[in-house]
């Protein structure tokens, strides 16, 4: 009578060591170039803005930028290939320390279209059965490319920067009557995820000047001056953690230098310049003690004395005060 064979056991796989070790914790402030999202009105230079920042190279959805000799890779026709360059950044040696993306509203038509072909949809508003959930589906693709530029960034301290357009749109307010505003020319789901995930959300629109008439109507001339604006208004939208002042001249030369002295100093010195900010502003008793007790219970915070210095030059600059 013939045994039954033994089963082969397969040996069993070496444990994965753990990444939890104290010898790989590390500082969580880190010298990388910025993450940026500037939106801006039509001709203003934003693809130019992006040429000035060091050693950059191009993905450019839309074919903008032949007045200027940057490096650039292939107009991407897929989604696919827009991970494809970034992987090659990640994976190559090269000397580029800035990738710009130029524009992200070109862009989300091949996010779409990507969406489209994995569930087989004819349209991006068909995804998911509808009702807005192939927009929600798409953020995942979204994500997606936000991952991969983390892994450039963490492999090569690359500096990102997201070019967008404009619109007018109408905003609902829940505190108040609704108004229009400007805002980047996304779909609002993904906006939010890039401005969750960026630094800075810059927007740049040419300086205006407005007098009223006799007959009361109020006529807007433009001085043709370009500003970048870095504070959140009723008008548009922004995002500040970098210590930047509200308003900056429209050039990378002149955002590096304030994003320079925004870093610089240490605790004591934000606290000093906040205090100082709220002298010259000379608010209401009830809210300097308010602000000067935030500050004292942060004064050792570099990052929270930064929110609180950008606020207090936002104030000052609406006070006319220097």
């Amino acid at each position: 009578m013939s045994s039954v064979p033994s089963p082969v056991r397969k040996p069993m796989p070496a444990p994965v060591p753990s990444r939890m070790k104290l010898t790989a914790v590390k500082q969580s402030r880190q010298e990388k170039r910025p993450r940026l999202f500037l939106y801006a009105v039509e001709g203003i230079g934003k693809s130019t803005f992006g040429s000035q920042a060091p050693n950059p190279i191009f993905i450019a959805a839309e074919d903008g930028l032949a007045h200027l000799d940057v490096p650039v890779f292939p107009q991407p026709q897929r989604f696919e290939e827009v991970l494809e360059a970034v992987d090659e950044l990640i994976e190559t040696e090269h000397p580029y320390e800035t990738l710009v993306i130029d524009t992200l509203d070109w862009l989300e038509p091949l996010v779409w279209n990507y969406v489209c072909r994995k569930y087989k949809a004819e349209n991006i508003e068909d995804v998911g059965g509808g009702f807005q959930k192939g927009y929600i589906i798409a953020l995942d693709a979204w994500r997606e490319l936000l991952s991969r530029l983390d892994r450039l960034r963490e492999a090569k301290g690359t500096g990102v920067i997201l070019l967008a357009h404009t619109r007018v749109k109408q905003f609902t307010n829940p505190a108040g009557p609704d108004y229009t505003r400007f805002q980047a020319a996304l779909h609002e789901k993904a906006y939010d995820v890039i401005k969750q995930w960026v630094e800075a959300v810059l927007f740049g629109n040419y300086e205006d000047v407005y007098d009223q008439t006799k007959k009361h109507k109020v006529k807007g001339v433009s001085t043709g001056k370009r500003e970048i604006f870095t504070e959140r208004t009723a008008a548009y939208d922004a995002k500040n953690r970098l210590g930047l002042p509200p308003v900056l001249p429209f050039s990378y030369a002149a955002f590096a230098e304030a994003l320079e002295a925004g870093q610089a100093g240490d605790a004591p010195e934000i606290l000093a310049e906040c205090l100082r900010i709220l002298d010259s502003i000379k608010p209401e008793k009830e809210l300097r003690e308010k602000v000067s007790a935030s500050l004292a219970a942060d004064s050792t915070n570099k990052k929270a004395l930064l929110d609180y210095l950008n606020r207090l030059r936002v104030m000052a600059s609406e006070a006319g005060v220097e």
